[in-house]
């Protein structure tokens, strides 16, 4: 997947949101980890000590959540967990072991006809599975 900073820093601003160096900063540390879903103690220990307060990221984490740029799931323990938003239609393998995220194409075909047959209008979805991820398995062969 290839992300194009400025189109990033477009969709914040066509949100209405300022593009501040924290932005970038927060961008930045999420690209560079784009195989994992990070919390926001995860992020706050990318960045250099005192760079950014706990409050802060969470309001940017919120900002470009609300813009479209960043997808959230809960972890097992309800913690929220942050990636950037890959354009085509997904969903998750996370290892348990290493918290890598893997994504596998969103095949909308498989529940369109219990949908309709049960009448019933779809406003998201999500599919998150769990397991152990190749690299992990051969770690524990």
């Amino acid at each position: 997947m290839m992300i194009n900073y400025q189109n990033l820093y477009e969709k914040l601003h066509d949100a209405g949101f300022r593009v501040t160096a924290r932005k970038k900063l927060l961008l930045s540390v999420l690209l560079d980890n784009s195989d994992y879903l990070l919390s926001p103690s995860d992020i706050i220990g990318k960045l250099e000590p005192g760079t950014m307060d706990t409050a802060t990221v969470y309001r940017i984490l919120q900002s470009m959540h609300q813009a479209g740029i960043i997808e959230s799931s809960l972890d097992s323990q309800g913690i929220s967990r942050y990636k950037i938003c890959d354009s085509t239609p997904h969903h998750h393998m996370i290892c348990t072991s290493c918290g890598r995220i893997l994504n596998f194409p969103c095949n909308e075909k498989f529940w369109g006809k219990y949908l309709e047959e049960n009448n019933f209008k779809e406003t998201s979805h999500s599919i998150e599975v769990f397991g152990i991820c190749s690299e992990c398995q051969k770690k524990s062969d």
